[in-house]
C-alpha cells in the first residue's frame, strides 16, 4: 500500500500552482474576464461546470472499462483529469493521451494493452461525432 504523498510534496505542488496562477492573472486582462463572468448567471455557471465534469468523470470510466478494469476507476479518472490538463500545456493533439496513457502504464505494465485502449477510445469518440454529424445533415 502507497503511503500518501509528503507534506513537502504537497507544498512544492501548491506553490507551482500558485506560481502558474499569478502568471496568468498578470497576464490576462482582469477587467474583460470580469465583465464576461458578470454576464453569466451563477446557476448557469455551476451547471455548465458541473456538467462538464461529470460528463468528463464518464468519459473517464468509458476509457477505463475499455481497459477492461485493469486499474483502479479512481486513478483512471485522474490520468483522464491529468490527460486534460496536459492536453492545455503540451503541444499535440494527443499529448493528453500520452499522460493518460503514461499514468496507466504505471499501474498495469502493459504498454499494448494502454495503446490499444486509447486508440480504441478515440475511435469510439470518432463514430460517435461522425453519427452525430450526420445526423445534423439530414
Amino acid at each position: 500500500m502507497k503511503s500518501p504523498p509528503s507534506l513537502k510534496k504537497y507544498l512544492i505542488r501548491l506553490g507551482g500552482s500558485a506560481v502558474v496562477l499569478g502568471i496568468m492573472f498578470w497576464i490576462l486582462p482582469l477587467d474583460a474576464i470580469g465583465a464576461a463572468f458578470s454576464r453569466v448567471s451563477i446557476g448557469l455557471f455551476v451547471s455548465v461546470l458541473s456538467a462538464f465534469l461529470i460528463l468528463h468523470v464518464f468519459a473517464a470510466l468509458k476509457w477505463w472499462f475499455i481497459l477492461d478494469r485493469r486499474i483502479p476507476p479512481v486513478q483512471a479518472i485522474r490520468a483522464h483529469f491529468a490527460g486534460l490538463a496536459a492536453g492545455l500545456c503540451l503541444p499535440g493533439a494527443i499529448s493528453g493521451d500520452a499522460v493518460r496513457g503514461g499514468m496507466a502504464y504505471g499501474a498495469m505494465r502493459d504498454g499494448p494493452a494502454v495503446v490499444a485502449a486509447g486508440a480504441a477510445d478515440r475511435l469510439i469518440d470518432f463514430l460517435a461525432l461522425l453519427i452525430l454529424s450526420l445526423l445534423g445533415a439530414a
